[in-house]
């Protein structure tokens, strides 16, 4: 996990979106960084989405501020716009 959070640390990343987020341990792991101004996670499973939830203190005294993190329920092999941002090819 440290390596990981280094790497993405050397890219200059401020943005950082965690795909296949399950119980958000990165996203936790993050959160202390001051350089990752904003945090997604995005996941499938709803189950998972709770526990990282909970493990990040969403809207809970303590917890990051608001809009720092956000957690999507969805998948990547779906067009999600709430993903916007990302530029599309002519064909998409």
């Amino acid at each position: 996990m440290t390596a990981v959070v280094e790497a993405l640390r050397a890219t200059g990343a401020k943005t950082i979106a965690d795909l296949g987020c399950g119980e958000g341990k990165l996203l936790h792991r993050l959160l202390p960084e001051r350089w990752a101004e904003r945090l997604i996670g995005l996941d499938p499973a709803a189950r998972d989405l709770e526990r990282a939830a909970k493990r990040l203190k969403l809207h809970l005294p303590g917890g990051p501020p608001e809009g720092r993190v956000s957690l999507l329920h969805g998948s990547l092999t779906y067009r999600d716009e709430r993903m916007g941002g990302r530029r599309r090819c002519g064909a998409c």
